[in-house]
This record gives C-alpha cells, sequence and structure tokens, in this order.
C-alpha cells in the first residue's frame, strides 16, 4: 500500500489543522496549527507504526487578546442609577474565542 503519515490531534482534533512537507516523497516536516486552546496528545504514525516518542503532548495556549472579540458582562451596558457604582467584567479573548485567563490584560472604559 500507499505510505502516509497520520497526524492525529487530540482530545477531538476539533479546531487543530496538520500540514506536512515532504522533500523526494519523504516526510521532513509536519506543523499543527491548533485555535481551539488545551492540552492536546499529537499522535504521528507512517504507514499505520507510531513514530518513536509518540504521542507528543503539546499546550496550546490563547492567542493575544482580539478587542472585537472579547465581551463585557452584564451586556448590554445601558443602565446605571446616577450617584452608584456601575460594575461590570471585561472577558478577553483571542481572535478564535479562547478566554485569556491570567487576568494581565489593560482595558481603558471611557464615559461619554
Amino acid at each position: 500500500g500507499r505510505r502516509q503519515i497520520v497526524i492525529l490531534a487530540r482530545p477531538s482534533g476539533h479546531g487543530v489543522r496538520s500540514s506536512m512537507v515532504s522533500r523526494h516523497g519523504v516526510p521532513s516536516e509536519v506543523s499543527v496549527f491548533g485555535t481551539v486552546a488545551g492540552n492536546y496528545l499529537v499522535e504521528l504514525a507512517w504507514s499505520d507504526i507510531s513514530i518513536q516518542g509518540s504521542p507528543f503532548s503539546a499546550r496550546i495556549v490563547a492567542a493575544p487578546v482580539h478587542g472585537p472579540s472579547s465581551v463585557v458582562r452584564p451586556s448590554p451596558l445601558d443602565v446605571a442609577t446616577a450617584g452608584q457604582p456601575f460594575n461590570f467584567t471585561v472577558v478577553a479573548r483571542d481572535r478564535y474565542g479562547n478566554p485569556h485567563l491570567e487576568g494581565s490584560e489593560l482595558f481603558v472604559a471611557r464615559v461619554a
């Protein structure tokens, strides 16, 4: 049969793409591109035989904060009482919707 490399990312593979570069018909470089943050096992096999060391652990973390993907809670921010503080939370997200959980992002709120 035809020899090929198989790349499988777990837990589900959802949000993970992979690609391979071949030179003279032999795989020389494998790339895994993830958009869903989390811990994964990446299994590599060549013609149904696991590559040494496979599966490999990989942790995909959130990309940089993306303002248009971030949300404010409660939403909408349209009711406040004069003389009273109005509290809200900004949930920072990357362009793929992954939340930033560290809390180190700086946001500026302007009242108009």
